[in-house]
């Protein structure tokens, strides 16, 4: 809209002559959908229809000289929700963790969105129609005894200030995965060690979803006159920002590192633990595997999956080449060591019980304290148990290793050797004995 220049002779004329505090009437804004909210500074807190109305001085298209400058007015609206969401509700939660395997010098953020279905309070579950849309902004403040930041995910919209205190994200996108997952997470590893007893991270954060809180669907624009204008979704979205401070202390967190099982890098005793073990006179068939996950179950070890990949035939030899991925897991109450054996062999194309198959044992969890990291060691100890008693009284095959250690002497030497394997637990029932109170000893011989 544009007032011409007789428009806006006659509005002077009007002004000399009644007064320029005459006031002018724009039409009506009607909100629509539930709008769980009473307006605030309003006569009618609980109105539903808004007429545009203010005084002439007031409206840049009145009393603007420009032709060519319509002139802009902002109508702001405050107002308060008539229920306030529980605590554990509020649209956006902050939550903190060490980054495991990084020697207690990463953190890992969390941005969080709540699941509508995980709402306990039943009128928010019929007004929510939050949708995140994305991080517009990302804060951090961290001490500076953790030195400089050597590592950052997401990084392409990452700044690290001068003064080496601050981070900061600008318009982070959310992938389709994080919106699956109702959460994107920031990564930061630093270079000193962090003292999680005595520290503490600030921050801020503004997020932006589409939809409201209050319920609110649509706003409808009106002539004064009653007809409708137009829609505010067919120009505009309405969306809602959340901004909020925060500060996270580390003093309860816990730093937890991942325990690989046979790690011989970071851990001599795993020397004479045997990753892969060959067994002579067994075929990596369907018999073999079904058994041993069989078996293995019975002990107690939850089976997750068990794949076999698609064989392949020696055109020259006619033998098969198998190989099969078990996995698994243990639970010690309700901490988690996942394990994984893989079986490869050759299957001889016209004997379908004889071949040869090597069996890769490995394990994983995560741990805090020597007696958790123990446990994850249990667990190898017991599986690489199993899978040799197991074949040994199937299938009568004795394992060997063709694996070349390397094992420190008293006197710091090493000494290279073949490991042959030998059980000092013989002739008993493998399902009847309680594999946590048994040592496996390997003797090794050159």
């Amino acid at each position: 809209m544009t007032l011409t220049d007789i428009d806006r002779e006659r509005l002077e004329q009007y002004a000399k002559k009644y007064g320029s505090a005459e006031r002018f009437h724009a039409g009506f804004i009607a909100l629509e959908g539930f709008a769980g909210f009473q307006l605030k500074n309003w006569n009618d807190t609980n109105a539903r229809v808004i007429p545009i109305v203010d005084q002439v001085n007031n409206q840049p298209l009145l009393k603007g000289h420009d032709q060519r400058d319509s002139g802009k007015k902002q109508v702001e609206l405050s107002y308060s929700l008539l229920d306030i969401p529980p605590e554990k509700s509020f649209p956006v939660q902050v939550v903190i963790s060490f980054l495991p395997e990084t020697d207690q010098r990463g953190i890992e953020i969390g941005i969080q969105w709540i699941k509508p279905e995980s709402l306990d309070f039943e009128l928010w579950k019929d007004l929510w129609n939050l949708e995140i849309d994305k991080i517009e902004f990302l804060e951090l403040r961290y001490p500076v005894s953790w030195g400089q930041v050597e590592n950052l995910i997401p990084n392409d919209s990452a700044v690290v200030g001068l003064d080496n205190k601050t981070i900061t994200w600008n318009r982070v996108q959310i992938s389709e995965q994080n919106r699956k997952q109702y959460r994107c997470t920031f990564r930061i590893q630093f270079e000193n060690r962090i003292d999680s007893l005595n520290s503490s991270i600030f921050g801020e954060v503004k997020v932006l979803f589409k939809g409201t809180l209050s319920g609110l669907k649509n706003l409808g624009v009106y002539f004064p006159t009653g007809k409708r204008i137009k829609t505010v979704q067919e120009e505009f979205a309405i969306k809602t920002e959340i901004h909020t401070d925060f500060e996270l202390s580390l003093s309860s967190l816990l730093y937890q590192q991942v325990r690989h099982v046979p790690d011989c890098d970071k851990n001599e005793s795993d020397l004479i633990r045997l990753e892969t073990l060959i067994f002579p006179n067994v075929s990596p068939n369907y018999i073999t595997v079904t058994r041993l996950a069989d078996a293995i179950s019975d002990q107690g070890f939850y089976i997750k999956q068990l794949i076999e990949n698609q064989p392949t035939t020696d055109a020259r030899t006619g033998r098969i080449n198998r190989i099969w991925t078990i996995f698994g897991r243990w639970y010690d109450g309700v901490y988690p060591v996942d394990f994984q054996i893989d079986l490869r062999g050759d299957e001889e194309s016209d004997r379908f019980s004889s071949g040869t198959t090597a069996i890769k044992l490995t394990v994983a969890g995560t741990y805090s304290n020597t007696e958790m990291e123990r446990k994850i060691e249990d667990v190898w100890d017991r599986l690489n148990f199993l899978r040799k008693d197991i074949l040994r009284r199937l299938f009568g095959s004795e394992p060997y290793s063709e694996q070349v250690l390397s094992l420190p002497s008293a006197e710091e030497s090493s000494v290279s050797m073949k490991a042959e394997i030998e059980d000092i637990v013989d002739n008993g029932d493998y399902q009847d004995v309680d594999y946590q109170d048994v040592d496996i000893v390997d003797n090794l011989d050159n």
